[in-house]
């Protein structure tokens, strides 16, 4: 495609105004009209032309090619014309692929008789400054005269240099909003810096102090996120300009950070990247809004928030995309303390201070590597309890510490003594906090301090509503005996109850309506526990790490009703029914002890015992199979004629690396198979290695993995988002290689690699396949890459 482009000012396009001056005849009677006016000069060319408005004759114009060889002269013989002098320095450039460059840099032209010559590229040669490749740009300047010039520039397109990735340990945000562990910065967005630099315009990119000092880097711009990192990957600054936080040692956790402003008192959203002071040898990872492409978390900003600047502390590394060089060298971490960040409450002689303040609280090391498999747990002790003291209210800081036996780290917990605590417990798990941050059956209208609130049946009953907005918080569902029935997500828009798991169901709950939406649902009987999206979110956290259906619930002054055994003895009221988990039913009947049990249900196999306790009978059961297969439960025996047993496993294939496996039925996976684009969609993968010489067909919008003779991973082609993965990275794929024609790449290179595999996972675009994809897709991690892959046949 030809591209025109306008180094100088537009040429100006200038009308000759011919001004004819009136003549008068010796008698004055009439007006002199000249016939022979140069259209050049407006002057008369009429040497013989006596008349007194003719007095200055036109000298005549000098052609512009009569001096100076010109080729072609001047037709019109106007000896002031002149022609553009065009240079174009450097004739012959080079840049990498994906380098940015403008075409019209060093070309310049000069001309004596007019300033504003007109410059455009006439021919770019199908310029593309991300394909490899020496292109001849051809560029053509033309003044008034209409006289041109012409001159070329070549510039060769190299390889592209090495991408720079950012990689985290664990990837909090979920394979939903960010494909993989990696935030990767094109090559020309790292940018080494030896002294003070300021940017007027929104740059993201790596930022590296190569000097013996700190230096101080500014960025124009707002909402952006910046990640400060020592040498050794460790962050000791976060800015969220997206949300209004900075993130440090004095406010180590994003969440709950306080800190909105920077030293001199500007706003972090309004002016994230201002004075950010980058240590020796450290780095500034900074993104600004829409960086990063499109798709939930576009510009990578989110990425940063949840995977990097989370915590102060936190540790990540950069590494080259291509070679796997780690850049930032990892040093053996103290372990870190979790859990620590809620105030426990004590209001009586049976708190045990030992107990208390280290329950919810846990401690992982690194193990002395970056890789989070290899984590170890490690205990957390008390070393100061703070003066703590019963019989006195009022707050006490504990000391905590962990150590790996190297490193040691210390933390502290708050524990306040009070005399009105508020416990809400799910399950076995409990949250302690003040009866006055607790909200029973309170007609608000804002969140306020409030860190949770309890509707009972009397609230509705009495007519009341909700008259406070919240959105992304979590409501729980309670029936009568204080078990959790529906769940409405509303931090991450999902509904739960006995039939539904985490469903995405916006005519049952969505993110900003969760409230009004758990409320509206309340039969006459139910209760409603609220954790709001407000104060820290410490509470919505509780309820999220409990997401149970049928968990049993504790509330602070609410009696729930008992369980209503439908099989109580009339003698010793004990529960008759053995299988009853209700905790109503943990005593059972004592009177009497059958002597026919049966070992499978427990109830009484003697049709003629008349024992109350034996009122139930075993119905007997069908035949317990001893071949079971472990992915269908299908019996793997063919020789069985067992009724139970009619349904026969009919085989599978496992695959599995490094403990993740996914099991695809018989007849769902092919090996070597003739595959065309219209059949590609009958399997739930394809397998194929260097023997196979049938259709290669172009397939879009799927997965596929390459492995190596070893069977190692070496390879993963994201067709669902035209990513191509090398060692655990997105790298920069070959030509030819997208979304609509994954495989083109991959089939390619199964040839090239000798003893190879090549597995396809297509787009079938069903439930099931979504699941089978996303497996593959689930592979693009360090964590597979280099990993021996296996698929078995299991009959």
């Amino acid at each position: 495609m030809k591209k025109s482009r306008i180094l100088t000012i537009l040429a100006v396009v200038m009308v000759l105004m011919l001004c004819f001056t009136a003549c008068k005849k010796d008698n004055g009677d009439t007006t002199h009209t000249c016939d022979s006016v140069c259209e050049e000069c407006g002057k008369c060319t009429d040497a013989e032309c006596k008349d007194a408005a003719c007095t200055e004759k036109c000298e005549g114009h000098k052609a512009a090619g009569d001096e100076g060889g010109n080729e072609g002269g001047n037709e019109g013989g106007n000896e002031e014309a002149t022609t553009p002098v065009l240079s174009v320095v450097p004739a012959e450039l080079e840049i990498n692929a994906g380098d940015d460059i403008d075409l019209m840099f060093g070309v310049t032209v000069t001309d004596e008789g007019d300033d504003a010559v007109n410059v455009i590229i006439a021919d770019d040669n199908d310029f593309d400054a991300e394909i490899e490749g020496v292109y001849t740009i051809t560029y053509k300047a033309v003044n008034k005269f209409g006289n041109e010039a012409t001159a070329t520039r070549t510039v060769t397109v190299l390889k592209a240099l090495p991408a720079i990735s950012l990689e985290v340990q664990l990837n909090r945000l979920g394979e939903a909003k960010w494909p993989s562990n990696f935030l990767t910065f094109k090559n020309q967005d790292y940018v080494e810096l030896s002294a003070d630099a300021s940017y007027d315009y929104m740059k993201s990119g790596v930022f590296y102090n190569t000097s013996d000092s700190a230096i101080t880097l500014n960025i124009f711009g707002d909402y952006g996120v910046v990640a400060v990192i020592n040498a050794n990957g460790v962050v000791i600054e976060g800015r969220d300009g997206a949300n209004g936080k900075i993130v440090n040692a004095s406010n180590p956790v994003r969440d709950s950070s306080s800190a909105a402003t920077l030293p001199d008192g500007s706003s972090v959203t309004a002016n994230f990247g201002k004075d950010i002071s980058i240590p020796a040898g450290g780095y500034a990872i900074v993104v600004c809004t829409g960086y990063a492409g499109t798709g939930v978390d576009y510009d990578g900003r989110g990425f940063m928030n949840w995977n990097v600047i989370y915590r102060y502390g936190n540790v990540v590394r950069l590494v080259w995309a291509d070679e796997r060089g780690v850049v930032t060298d990892y040093v053996d971490q103290a372990p870190v303390i979790s859990g620590n960040n809620t105030t426990v409450y004590a209001a009586d002689a049976e708190f045990v201070l030992d107990t208390k303040v280290l329950e919810g609280v846990t401690a992982k090391d690194d193990n002395g590597t970056f890789d989070p498999t290899d984590d170890v747990d490690v205990t957390v002790s008390i070393v100061n309890n703070g003066g703590f003291d019963i019989n006195k209210q009022g707050k006490y800081t504990v000391t905590l510490s962990a150590t790996d036996g190297t490193n040691e780290v210390t933390a502290t917990r708050e524990v306040e003594v009070v005399t009105n605590p508020a416990e809400i417990k799910i399950n076995d798990k409990a949250y302690t906090t003040i009866s006055d941050l607790v909200a029973v059956d309170k007609d608000v209208t804002v969140v306020g301090k409030y860190l949770f609130f309890i509707y009972t049946p009397a609230y509705k009953a009495a007519g009341k509503s909700i008259n406070f907005s919240n959105g992304y918080g979590e409501a729980f569902v309670i029936n009568k005996y204080g078990e959790v029935v529906r769940i409405y997500d509303g931090a991450n828009g999902k509904y739960y109850d006995k039939d539904n798991n985490a469903v995405t169901d916006t005519t049952k709950c969505t993110a900003a309506g969760y409230l009004n939406e758990a409320f509206a649902s309340l039969a006459a009987d139910e209760y409603l526990l609220v954790a709001p999206h407000a104060n820290g979110d410490v509470s919505r956290k509780f309820l999220l790490d409990n997401r149970i259906i049928g968990a049993k619930v504790t509330l602070p002054d609410i009696t729930f009703a008992a369980h209503e055994c439908v099989s109580v003895c009339e003698d010793c009221n004990g529960c008759l029914d053995e299988a009853c988990t209700e905790t109503a039913c943990q005593t059972k009947c004592s009177c009497h002890k059958c002597e026919s049990v049966c070992e499978i249900c427990g109830l009484c196999t003697d049709a003629a015992c008349e024992e109350k306790a034996c009122t139930s009978k075993c119905p007997t059961h069908a035949h317990v199979c001893e071949s079971k297969c472990q992915y269908c439960n299908g019996c793997t025996d063919a020789a069985c004629t067992e009724d139970a047993c009619t349904t026969k496993c009919v085989g599978h294939m496992v695959l599995a690396i490094n403990g993740k496996t996914l099991v695809i039925d018989d007849g769902k996976w092919a090996k070597n198979a003739e595959i065309t684009a219209g059949t590609a969609t009958s399997k739930n993968i394809w397998i194929f290695d260097n023997t196979y010489t049938g259709s290669k067909p172009g397939l879009g919008y799927g997965a596929a993995i390459l492995l190596d003779a070893d069977g190692k991973l070496i390879r993963v082609y994201d067709g669902a988002n035209g990513g191509y993965w090398i060692d655990g990275v997105k790298g920069t794929a070959p030509s030819g290689f997208g979304a609509a024609n994954y495989t083109g790449v991959a089939w390619t290179e199964l040839a090239a690699t000798e003893g190879g595999t090549l597995i396809i996972f297509p787009n079938v675009d069903t439930a099931t396949n979504n699941v089978v994809r996303a497996w593959a897709l689930g592979l693009r991690s360090t964590t597979y890459f280099n990993q021996v892959f296996t698929y078995t046949e299991v009959n």
